[in-house]
């Protein structure tokens, strides 16, 4: 029997990739238990939610960041890191407790530094490289976070036994970028969440979130980074509006922190200046089982995002029969093929006539709904974990 374990270091703040790592633990627990053992590393008790359902053996670690911060301090010396994945795993409380487990495989969901800082078979998802890529944008650049991706990615890379990537365009980008060897990079693309697939056929939204919905709207989950674009769909509606076509949007999301607090800031003052305050609610963080009816209820996701290579929201869209709109850049077309309105994020111009698709034309959203519920039913949970065992297989 083979001991896979899962080291889950996120918290619901994280979007995508907090979903990401739920995903994959229920992939892990779903594998025969004749064959598997699993074990999932928790630092944050959110987790005890997800896997109290589950037949996964749990071990709390210590929420600690005194080691990642002695890693920086020593990579700047150019120390070696052979010497220092076995200081961490006799000291820092997370390394020993991943060692005294002796997994054959951990799987690294959140790409974290811990997965080469700690002398243990790692196969780590790397989720992009827009640092590079669109490093115009300063939650990727600012304060030395460019430097540090680089750091984390390219020690991934040379340290671990495997990296998961979402796309063949994020699998050229690590090869181009970082020199992976092809047989090292595996491409694992994104599902919905497990709540997604299992929302009740009779679900309610709270009284607050319900009393704010318009009777029609557009929807677009995403925290308030300045890359997520919201701006642009603000302008989009602007010019509808001087069509005489009227459309609400609802957007949901975090903006705690400085820089999306500013984002969302700004955004406020642009819907204000335009005097478009009645056609935008903001819900803030919604919880889990609100999201699909929020979805289902919606005349489709707009997501004018600059980043990739893929996202996770088109997919939840589809598989609650949301049409989709959607930036055509990087590893999009290839996750969604037809089943989505590609537009070029730049352009206002073509937001809006995509915003006015989804809005106006019926036919072509029903379309599109029949071709992302195909799309949905060939790339799965069934398909996601067959194709995650077949790696770890190849690893172990």
């Amino acid at each position: 029997m083979k001991k896979i374990g899962i080291f889950l270091h996120c918290f619901p703040g994280f979007g995508g990739i907090f979903q990401y790592a739920q995903t994959v633990l229920q992939a892990l627990s779903d594998l025969p238990s004749d064959r598997y053992q699993i074990v999932a590393a928790y630092t944050y008790k959110e987790w005890l939610t997800y896997l109290e359902d589950t037949e996964v053996q749990a071990i709390e670690c210590p929420l600690v960041h005194w080691g990642q911060e002695l890693g920086r301090e020593w990579r700047k010396k150019g120390l070696s890191y052979t010497l220092w994945k076995e200081v961490t795993g006799e000291i820092h409380p997370i390394g020993k407790i991943l060692k005294e487990q002796q997994c054959d495989l951990w799987i690294f969901p959140s790409q974290d530094s811990y997965s080469f800082q700690v002398d243990v078979p790692a196969l780590t998802t790397v989720h992009d490289l827009m640092h590079r890529y669109e490093s115009r944008f300063p939650e990727v650049s600012d304060n030395g976070e460019a430097s540090y991706r680089d750091w984390v990615y390219q020690n991934i890379v040379e340290h671990t036994k495997g990296v998961l990537v979402d796309s063949e365009v994020g699998k050229q980008q690590l090869i181009e970028t970082y020199g992976v060897k092809e047989d090292c990079a595996f491409v694992q693309p994104y599902i919905p969440p497990n709540y997604i697939y299992n929302s009740p056929p009779k679900m309610r939204l709270s009284p607050a979130v319900s009393e704010s919905l318009p009777e029609r709207y557009l929807f677009y989950p995403a925290q308030f980074w300045e890359h997520k674009n919201h701006a642009s769909i603000v302008e989009a509606v602007r010019l509808l509006n001087e069509k005489h076509i009227r459309v609400n949007f609802v957007f949901v999301g975090s903006h705690t922190g400085t820089a999306r607090s500013e984002t969302y800031t700004k955004l406020i003052e642009q819907i204000e200046a335009y005097g478009l305050q009645n056609q935008f609610v903001f819900l803030g963080y919604v919880k889990d089982e609100e999201m699909p009816l929020l979805y289902k209820k919606s005349s489709g996701l707009v997501m004018p995002t600059f980043f990739g290579p893929t996202n996770i929201p088109p997919l939840e869209a589809f598989v609650l029969q949301c049409p989709v709109a959607i930036s055509g850049i990087y590893g999009m077309p290839e996750q969604l093929g037809d089943a989505a309105l590609f537009f070029d994020p730049n352009s206002v111009e073509e937001i809006a006539d995509r915003i006015q698709t989804l809005w106006t034309n019926t036919k072509v959203s029903e379309e599109l709904v029949q071709k992302g519920s195909r799309r949905s039913s060939d790339w799965g949970k069934t398909q996601f974990g067959e194709n995650l065992m077949q790696i770890i297989e190849v690893l172990t």
